[in-house]
């Protein structure tokens, strides 16, 4: 392909695009489209060419490797001006909840070099992370919206762990939190009684959690200005494991990952310490439900890192807002952290 004349490979597509929509259905010409736009990325096209292959790329709504792929051949030796272009091609499909545009993307974010690449997409970069965030917020099937967030949430985790193109600051980062925390809470009410909610929630929980694990972990410090927000999300994951209706093998899986993500929290416990109280009642309300013996084997290795953070003073205003049947249940919680978890030194 890389030795055919430019021109007459023009041509070729040309005559290609006139006559498929006759005798095609809609999978084949977009696997077509997709086939000829990747050989012809190969080729020395020129960046108006460039541009005309993205607008190709944009339509395609395939799940093929081959769409990332040719993105980041044509992104590479991009200008300037084609490759700002290019950004609000892609940034005009996510209006539209558009996942080939937030999968462009990525693929655009990952082939980028060069200063004067780097320099044009940080302009833009904030941009699409809002974008993400009010994709979070799109409407639809629920397979189809499951499929929204993880792409959402996988473009921001890149975005964030690019330095060069974003700097994130505080009030980024306490949006993202509050956006993410609204997904957790709303699935239910999205999902409209689907069958396969079950597997499209464990998906969006999964997605959210390495967000919000990312987050703990590379901002750590940036995270002490928005310590409600924190809190908050921390009492979504949790309120899912306590009470949503899952199968055994989600409330073991997600319950492992609201545990990793209060170990996270241990090392910051002096910022935390005074907020945590709060899941602990949770897990104590739960406990008054009949939350059943899964859930509460599962959930216990959380709750005894949330106890790590407590100073005597915690403990005691814990002890206050607790009814006679809260602390009675939760006595035995406390007498297995001393004999199984609490350090008791040489």
């Amino acid at each position: 392909v890389q030795g055919v004349d430019r021109h007459a490979y023009e041509a070729l597509a040309k005559d290609l695009f006139s006559h498929w929509s006759l005798s095609c259905d809609g999978e084949t010409r977009h696997n077509a489209a997709l086939y000829m736009a990747s050989c012809y990325a190969l080729t020395n096209s020129s960046m108006h060419s460039k541009h005309s292959l993205v607008d190709i790329l944009v339509l395609i709504p395939s799940d093929n490797p081959w769409v990332g792929a040719t993105m980041s051949t044509l992104v590479r030796g991009m200008d300037r001006e084609t490759l700002k272009a290019t950004l609000l091609k892609l940034r005009g499909s996510m209006r539209s909840n558009s996942l080939s545009g937030l999968r462009l993307f990525r693929a655009l974010l990952g082939a980028i070099e060069g200063e004067e690449q780097i320099e044009t997409v940080s302009s833009f970069a904030e941009g699409f992370l809002h974008k993400c965030l009010e994709a979070f917020h799109c409407c639809g099937e629920p397979k189809g919206y499951s499929k929204i967030v993880v792409n959402a949430t996988l473009l921001i985790i890149e975005l964030i762990q690019n330095k060069q193109v974003i700097s994130v600051k505080e009030r980024l980062l306490a949006l993202i939190l509050a956006q993410t925390s609204t997904v957790l809470e709303s699935w239910k009410k999205r999902q409209g009684g689907c069958t396969s909610a079950v597997s499209c929630s464990s998906e969006i929980y999964s997605s959210c959690f390495t967000l919000f694990a990312t987050l703990l972990q590379r901002f750590p410090k940036q995270l002490y200005t928005c310590v409600p927000s924190v809190i908050t999300l921390l009492h979504s994951f949790l309120r899912r494991c306590l009470f949503e209706e899952l199968s055994e093998v989600a409330i073991r899986d997600e319950g492992q990952k609201f545990t990793r993500l209060c170990e996270l929290l241990l090392p910051h416990k002096e910022v935390y310490k005074k907020h945590v109280i709060c899941l602990l009642l949770e897990f104590v309300n739960g406990l008054e439900r009949h939350i059943g013996l899964v859930r509460r084997e599962t959930l216990l290795p959380s709750v005894y890192y949330l106890l790590d953070m407590l100073s005597k003073y915690e403990m005691q205003q814990l002890n206050i807002l607790m009814d006679t049947t809260g602390r009675t249940l939760f006595r035995s919680v406390h007498q297995s952290y001393q004999k199984l978890h609490a350090y008791k030194g040489q």
